[in-house]
């Protein structure tokens, strides 16, 4: 993703956030990435909703490019993916922006470009 992206989806539906990460022009492996952590916050107010939390490294860094169908940006696919739970994110007034930190196996650190994620409320939910 390149710019900040606005995702809907459905309450109470787990999602996928999807990257293609390089490390000095290379695709991101496993073997490059110390800690992945993300938070999340309230878009309009800025307020922390989830504290920066790990994620495991093997469960969400692919060391082969990832093509399957819910990656449409091209045919190249994918190194990253986490799996947000509907747990996770719940008010339907609210508009949530993800924001994700690696810091990388020699100690150098960067922040993919956050995913603002609003959902759609399900009246039978």
């Amino acid at each position: 993703m390149s710019c900040l992206e606005t995702v809907i989806v459905n309450q109470n539906s787990t999602f996928a956030i999807m990257y293609r990460v390089l490390v000095d022009g290379d695709n991101m492996v496993q073997a490059d990435v110390d800690t992945i952590e993300f938070a999340v916050y309230n878009d309009d107010t800025r307020e922390q909703v989830q504290a920066l939390t790990a994620l495991t490294v093997a469960d969400v860094v692919f060391d082969t490019l990832q093509t399957d169908d819910r990656w449409s940006a091209d045919s190249d696919g994918y190194n990253f993916r986490h799996d947000v739970s509907h747990s996770l994110l719940t008010d339907p007034d609210v508009t949530y922006r993800i924001e994700y930190k690696i810091t990388l196996d020699g100690g150098s650190e960067f922040y993919l470009t956050p995913v603002r994620v609003r959902l759609e409320e399900m009246y039978s939910a």
